[in-house]
Parts: structure tokens; C-alpha cells; sequence
């Protein structure tokens, strides 16, 4: 006997889920993939185009040109060992210091005061690097900085500090990510820590561990596991 197909119909819960679905697709389309097609300006004569897409539809066609005189400039040199330097510090720096942030956080008590650290350093991660780049210049601007203020009042300087000299650019980008992502960072090992079973740090406490050794010998080790777990098994 020939089996009729039957044509399904869409119900409710189907649609919230397609139109759900697309957004996610809308905003893939619109912020990661077009924008792409911007690549196009390093292969092309650009300068003089106040206008990026005139730069883009209407500049002649260059080929490598851009790659050849930046890669022949004087200052690529300085320019690839600051890239480099930059990024191995931040990545020493700027990797356990979350996982330290939320050991450190797990061990407060006060739960009114560890939700208002923990708001106040995921703040700046929902404003972006303009805004928040802005409010550091502002902070330690020569003459109004609130920063060289307190410096000065501390008796920790004797006059106010230009920090936009080179001298200072490398602790300045690497003390401006690490504030900027700290608290968004942690969020992941504070949610691990919370995960611990409390029986492993009665059974600490009874072994005589003190805080520290608590940390060491089961704080650390259980988020390290719970890491592995959710990268293999997830």
C-alpha cells in the first residue's frame, strides 16, 4: 500500500524556536560576516577617503602594496616586539590572575559583600574599549586626574606623572585589560568553586588543614578537574 505523505504544520512552540534561531543568525550575519567584507581596504589605495565604503567601492586595487611598505617600514621592528611582549605578559598576567580573583572572592563570607565586588569588576567589561579607554585618560590626565591627585596627596610622588609617556604604555595596557577583564574572567572559576562539594573541606578541616591549605589542596584542584571534565566531556 502507498504511503500518503503528509505535509507537517507548523505549531507555536516551532515558530518561537524558528524566529529565535534566525536572530541568532541575523546577528551572526550582520556583526561577524559582513563586516568581512572590509577586508577588501587592505588591497586598496585608501588614503585621502574620509568615506571607508568610497575607500572600499571606489580606490584603486594595490594587490600586497599595504603588506610591503608596512612590513619594509622603519618601525615594524618595534611595532612586532610590542605586539609580541604585550600579548605573553598579558597572557602570564592576565590568565591566573582570574582564577586568583576567584579563589580570593570564594573566601568571603558576606554575601552582600561579595555580590557588590563582584558587580563593580564586571562593570567595565559591558562598556567598550572607547568608553573605557576615555575614562582612563580622564583618570590620569596630568592636570585633573583623580589618579595623580591621590598620588601627590599620598606623599607617594612629588608632582603629577604623564602617564601617555612610552615609558609607562606597557603597565598601562596590561593594568587597564586586567581591570577591564578580571571580574568577567573569574566568573566561569567562581561558578567551578561553587560546584566543590563542601564534604571535601570538612574533611580538610578535620585533617587539620588551615584556609590556605584548603585552597591548595582542594580549591585549586577541583576547578582544575571541573575544567577538564567540561573541555573533554562537553
Amino acid at each position: 500500500m502507498k504511503k500518503v505523505k503528509t505535509r507537517k504544520t507548523w505549531k507555536m512552540g516551532d515558530i518561537e524556536i524558528f524566529i529565535m534561531a534566525s536572530l541568532g543568525l541575523l546577528f551572526l550575519i550582520i556583526f561577524a560576516y559582513a563586516p568581512m567584507y572590509g577586508i577588501i581596504l587592505a588591497f586598496k589605495d585608501g588614503d585621502g577617503y574620509l568615506n571607508i565604503m568610497k575607500a572600499i567601492t571606489q580606490s584603486d586595487w594595490v594587490g600586497f602594496y599595504n603588506f610591503r611598505e608596512f612590513i619594509l617600514d622603519k618601525d615594524f621592528q618595534n611595532v612586532m616586539l610590542n605586539t609580541i611582549g604585550l600579548n605573553l605578559l598579558q597572557l602570564l598576567i592576565n590568565f591566573p590572575a582570574p582564577i586568583i580573583f576567584a579563589v580570593l572572592l570564594s573566601e568571603i563570607k558576606s554575601k552582600r559583600y561579595k555580590k557588590t565586588i563582584q558587580t563593580i569588576t564586571y562593570f567595565p567589561h559591558f562598556l567598550s574599549w572607547i568608553i573605557f579607554g576615555g575614562i582612563i585618560i580622564l583618570l590620569l590626565d596630568v592636570d585633573t586626574g583623580v589618579v595623580n591627585n591621590i598620588l601627590v596627596n599620598l606623599k607617594l610622588i612629588k608632582e603629577p606623572i604623564n602617564f601617555g609617556e612610552a615609558e609607562y604604555f606597557w603597565g598601562l595596557i596590561i593594568i587597564t585589560s586586567l581591570i577591564k577583564g578580571l571580574g568577567w574572567g573569574a566568573i566561569i572559576y567562581i561558578a567551578a568553586i561553587a560546584g566543590i562539594d563542601p564534604q571535601l573541606f570538612e574533611a580538610a578541616k578535620i585533617d587539620g588543614a588551615n584556609r590556605f591549605q584548603k585552597i591548595r589542596h582542594v580549591t585549586i584542584p577541583s576547578i582544575a578537574l571541573q575544567l577538564l571534565y567540561s573541555l573533554f566531556y562537553h
